[in-house]
């Protein structure tokens, strides 16, 4: 009986460390998740500047502006 009291007890130990380690893994995952989101919307805003400048000089050389 003592033996199956102490491994209840280390199974409920063992429970709490896999939780506390999967909470500590969620939290990574959402901060790599925010830094991601953030780094593709700079992308994101870099192409369209890039686009736009594209297109004003191939409008602005079609108007022979430059």
């Amino acid at each position: 009986m003592v033996i199956v009291k102490i491994i209840l007890n280390q199974c409920q130990s063992l429970r709490s460390d896999v939780k506390r380690d999967i909470e500590v893994l969620r939290a990574e995952l959402k901060k790599d998740i925010a830094e991601t989101k953030a780094e593709l919307i700079r992308w994101v805003v870099g192409v369209g500047i890039l686009q736009t400048t594209l297109i004003i000089g191939i409008l602005a050389r079609l108007a022979k502006v430059i």
